[in-house]
């Protein structure tokens, strides 16, 4: 995966992905096998990606800035076909309420 860039995330369709329920509320997601069989996403390099929060530099109210539209700028699926082997270089992932994933990056 490479350079990509996502910004204003959480407006429009992408609704089912953050709304209040909210599936994992990541702009990236690596997500496990739909079937227990299917074999994990294995040895991917996520290079040059942006995640841009917009709403950070948004209109303040009492000082304080909107939070972000996401949970996780990335978000990996835990779990015995969830995915193996992602390297991560040189990407910019503004944190989302819950930090920049939901697990540690391996560079």
């Amino acid at each position: 995966m490479a350079h990509n860039i996502i910004a204003d995330f959480g407006h429009g369709d992408s609704w089912w992905i953050w709304g209040t329920g909210g599936f994992t509320r990541a702009p990236i997601l690596f997500d496990r096998g739909q079937e227990p069989d299917d074999p994990p996403l294995r040895d991917v390099l996520v290079t040059g990606n942006v995640v841009i929060d917009s709403g950070r530099d948004g209109m303040l109210v009492d000082d304080v800035p909107p939070p972000p539209r996401h949970r996780h700028a990335v978000h990996v699926s835990e779990g015995t076909n969830g995915p193996q082997g992602l390297r991560f270089h040189g990407n910019l992932f503004h944190p989302g309420t819950e930090g920049i994933s939901n697990r540690t990056l391996e560079p």
